[in-house]
């Protein structure tokens, strides 16, 4: 299930799928954490702004992300994909990690298209 879990260009089935949707909730986690150890304590900043800054992450990571699986299996000209993309930006806006990183998985799930060499 995590067996290759930082190749982007994989295509994964639906239990490869669901184990990629935790480990990228855990990398949120883990990054919330960092976020919230360096502002929060070292720095003393409030809980607001701790809370928003994590959210913050979640709202850049999840997009950042999925640009880059589209990337990795060229289709960045297709457009339904640059709107699941988009939509991933959207739900992590909303829901944070937890709906941001459903588009990123079904992404992973999307066979990748061959560059024809001319």
């Amino acid at each position: 299930m995590f067996k290759d879990l930082f190749k982007l260009e994989k295509q994964r089935t639906a239990k490869e799928a669901l184990g990629y949707y935790i480990a990228c909730l855990l990398l949120i986690v883990i990054s919330s954490v960092v976020i919230a150890l360096v502002f929060g304590f070292v720095l003393g900043a409030s809980a607001d702004l701790v809370f928003r800054l994590s959210w913050f992450a979640a709202v850049i990571i999840c997009p950042l992300l999925s640009y880059k699986i589209l990337s990795k299996k060229n289709l960045k000209m297709n457009t339904l994909y640059i709107v699941i993309c988009i939509s991933s930006g959207i739900g992590a806006l909303w829901l944070g990690g937890f709906l941001g990183f459903i588009p990123v998985a079904y992404l992973t799930t999307v066979p990748r298209i061959p560059l024809l060499d001319r």
